[in-house]
């Protein structure tokens, strides 16, 4: 008996995933799909399309019109589960993701909206939208890096305490080799979790030892394309070596800067 409940629910849950949830709520630049009451809803969909605006007017990148994306929130982690099974299987052991359709970028993610978990993770995704719907063929490295960085919101950019002492302690550990692996892995490969404190480290670094501002990374973004070594496009674009840069975010993290 059991076992039937189970396939029923399964069933349900399957049908009700293929689609957005709950209601519309239109923002500027965004839809946000929700079951939440839309006073709230309301709130979820400004602070998003706000973090947008900040976020283009920082890295100078045109905010797309609000027709290009829309945002899932489900209520539950197993909502979002049953979504991403059959929308993008791959990932539907992920707390967020962001992927494009024949229509629109669509954001999906679950939980409380007034936990920072769930504000991390929209800020997160939210920066993938904004760089995917700019630039193709963007490097794990910095697709990650730069989303785990401004996951913290403004001023950009900046770590909160706790994470940019994680993201200093995986930078320790894993030390040089690691990091020029990291910075060769193709357009396409997934990152395991130390590789994405070790890629946050490494952005923050480049973003914050320039003065130049966000232009060494629009040059990157822009110059990034397969058939060129990335040591190439890196070291043009950063004005240093892919060692250089490896050898300095080791010494960052060991001298233990905030």
């Amino acid at each position: 008996m059991n076992r039937v409940l189970f396939v029923l629910l399964a069933v349900l849950l399957s049908g009700c995933a293929s689609g957005p949830p709950g209601t519309s709520c239109p923002g500027t630049d965004l839809i946000l799909y929700t079951r939440t009451a839309p006073p709230e809803a309301l709130v979820v969909a400004q602070e998003a399309n706000q973090f947008l605006l900040d976020l283009g007017d920082h890295l100078h990148l045109q905010v797309p019109p609000g027709s290009l994306l829309r945002i899932y929130h489900f209520q539950s982690r197993w909502g979002l589960w049953w979504h991403l099974s059959r929308e993008v299987p791959s990932f539907r052991w992920r707390t967020g993701v962001c992927y494009e359709t024949e229509e629109a970028y669509v954001i999906t993610l679950s939980g409380n909206p007034e936990r920072r978990n769930f504000q991390d993770t929209l800020r997160h995704e939210l920066t993938h939208y904004l760089v995917a719907a700019h630039f193709c063929d963007v490097p794990p490295w910095i697709d990650e890096g730069l989303s785990e960085l401004m996951a913290s919101g403004p001023p950009f950019p900046h770590l909160e305490e706790d994470r940019l002492s994680k993201v200093q302690r995986e930078a320790r550990r894993s030390k040089e080799r690691a990091c020029l692996q990291l910075l060769r892995v193709p357009s396409g490969k997934k990152l395991s979790p130390s590789q994405y404190d070790l890629a946050c480290a490494l952005t923050y670094h480049l973003l914050t030892r320039s003065s130049c501002g966000p232009t060494d990374l629009i040059r990157f973004l822009e110059t990034t394309r397969s058939g060129v070594p990335p040591e190439q496009t890196f070291s043009e674009a950063w004005g240093i070596s892919m060692e250089e840069a490896c050898r300095e975010v080791f010494a960052w993290s060991a001298s233990g800067v905030r």
